[in-house]
């Protein structure tokens, strides 16, 4: 701020009347962080994932920086749980169990006792046996959520419901090759591919 806005400020701050509205940039006042525009021969992907292009909608500068220009930020937090990755590692547990011989388990007990240890299982191969507190905390969140499904899951089994399969792609009619949804937008062809978490049946 100049020496006569930080005044305005001030005076606007101490006095008892509605304050003038704060000053505007003028154009003789460039700011020092310049948005550079894409270069003029990137060419749009030809498909993105469901993740991706939820990114692209929420704002397609963030996307081109992270999937096109491969510019990613660097933190100091490789010792905790991200969110990504705490998402992750549920997601990897719940599907290790729709893959495994308890998939068909209706005992609670059974299923958190399987989930739980997948989950101290995949701790041990991140973090090795010991882990900072904060991880500790986290993996108390992770189980106390695995506890809540294990619940849910054998209450689901007794009610018919069983697992069909899980992490699945799309698939095209003959089921042999990926079937992407195609969004058409402009002119603009674009191929969405995904997987499906985990598909029941009920007899």
């Amino acid at each position: 701020e100049t020496g006569s806005e930080l005044a305005q400020r001030v005076l606007a701050f101490w006095s008892d009347s509605t304050p003038p509205a704060p000053p505007t940039a003028s154009a003789d006042r460039a700011t020092s962080f310049l948005v550079n525009r894409p270069p003029d021969d990137v060419q749009p992907p030809e498909s993105m994932s469901v993740t991706s292009f939820r990114d692209y909608l929420q704002c397609p500068y963030r996307y081109y920086l992270n999937y096109i220009a491969d510019i990613q930020s660097i933190d100091d937090a490789a010792n905790e749980l991200g969110g990504a990755q705490f998402g992750n590692v549920l997601h990897n547990v719940l599907a290790a169990f729709g893959e495994s011989d308890l998939s068909d388990a209706d005992d609670a007990v059974e299923i958190r006792t399987y989930l739980l240890d997948q989950l101290k299982s995949r701790a041990r191969w991140m973090f090795g046996e010991h882990y900072i507190p904060a991880v500790g905390v986290q993996l108390g969140q992770a189980a106390r959520r695995l506890e809540a499904f294990a619940d849910w899951q054998a209450e689901r089994r007794l009610q018919g419901w069983q697992i069909h399969a899980v992490e699945q792609p799309q698939r095209s009619a003959d089921g042999e090759r990926p079937a992407p949804t195609i969004v058409n937008h402009d002119g603009t062809r674009m191929s969405l591919t995904g997987r499906i978490d985990r598909i029941d049946f009920h007899p």
